[in-house]
């Protein structure tokens, strides 16, 4: 139904948010680390998933493209329905998630609230092969304590004034390894990456 919306955050709740465009507030449901990851009247993009159920119909919201299509691929999993998959990508990233998968973690996996060792052994069982083919991990792992450097800091407030969207920003910085370079290459680097994305 929708692929992303970008707003205004009007409010942000424990697990969803309100995302304003054109005057109409979208509540979406988020993840624990997009939450603590955002701030109350920044704009945003945010990747968007519908659920219809017959008693609701639910927005899911998420900080980038992989976070969304792991969802996906979590709710297609025998008997994970989206609020397990929300639970999972609230306790560890995406990264974790799948290296969990591949490497047989059912440890890592049942830290998430409502996966027991059966069902983490079905999310296994049923992902560990698609997940196999394509998974590159990040340049380097998330760490949201993450200190930026002065040249880092300047860059990502450049990108911001030149219209990127912060979440965007704030995973590029936060994903890829830019240690030695050049506010200019940074930028560069930046730009690129963030506008393939696009």
């Amino acid at each position: 139904m929708y692929s992303y919306i970008i707003g205004v955050i009007t409010e942000v709740h424990e697990n969803y948010i309100v995302l304003e465009n054109n005057n109409i507030g979208y509540k979406i449901f988020i993840t624990d680390f997009f939450r603590d990851n955002v701030s109350a009247f920044d704009e945003y993009k945010v990747y968007t998933e519908f659920v219809e159920r017959e008693d609701a119909s639910i927005l899911y919201g998420f900080s980038s493209q992989k976070e969304r299509e792991l969802f996906n691929l979590l709710t297609d999993v025998t008997s994970i329905g989206p609020k397990y998959a929300m639970n999972i990508l609230s306790t560890m990233t995406v990264d974790e998630c799948k290296t969990a998968i591949i490497t047989d973690d059912i440890k890592l996996l049942t830290q998430a609230p409502g996966v027991g060792k059966k069902t983490a052994s079905r999310i296994i069982l049923e992902l560990k092969e698609k997940i196999e083919k394509d998974f590159v991990p990040s340049e380097k792992p998330v760490n949201k304590e993450v200190k930026r450097s002065n040249d880092s800091e300047f860059a990502r407030e450049a990108l911001l004034q030149l219209g990127y969207f912060k979440n965007d920003v704030d995973a590029f910085i936060e994903n890829t390894d830019i240690s030695g370079l050049s506010i200019e290459d940074i930028m560069k680097k930046a730009m690129k990456s963030l506008d393939s994305s696009r």
